[in-house]
C-alpha cells in the first residue's frame, strides 16, 4: 500500500519534520530503499519513532485515484483489504 494507494513517504517526513524540524529529509528520488530515510548525520531512532507514531497511517494521503480504484472494485463485487502493520 506504501506509495502505491498512499503516500506515504509524504506521511513519513510530514511526523519526522513534526518531531525534529532540523531533520535532514533525503528527496524522494534518492530515497531507494528504507535504510536511504534520513540524510548524513539523522537519528535512527527518530526515524523509528516516526514510523511508529501515533497516527501516521490514518492520516496519510491517498493516491491520485486510489480512493476510486478501491470503490470500483468494491462495486465489481470485489472485498478490498489493507494490511500494515508498523515496522
Amino acid at each position: 500500500m506504501d506509495g502505491v494507494s498512499f503516500k506515504w513517504m509524504k506521511g513519513l517526513n510530514r511526523v519526522l519534520l513534526e518531531l525534529d524540524p532540523d531533520f535532514p529529509i533525503v528527496d524522494a528520488a534518492l530515497q531507494l530503499s528504507f535504510d536511504i530515510l534520513g540524510g548524513p548525520g539523522h537519528d535512527p531512532e527518530l526515524v523509528r519513532t516516526a514510523m511508529n507514531y501515533p497516527g501516521l497511517y490514518r492520516h496519510l494521503e491517498p493516491m491520485e485515484y486510489a480512493v476510486e480504484a478501491a470503490h470500483e472494485m468494491e462495486a465489481e463485487g470485489m472485498e478490498v483489504l489493507y494490511c500494515s502493520s508498523p515496522s
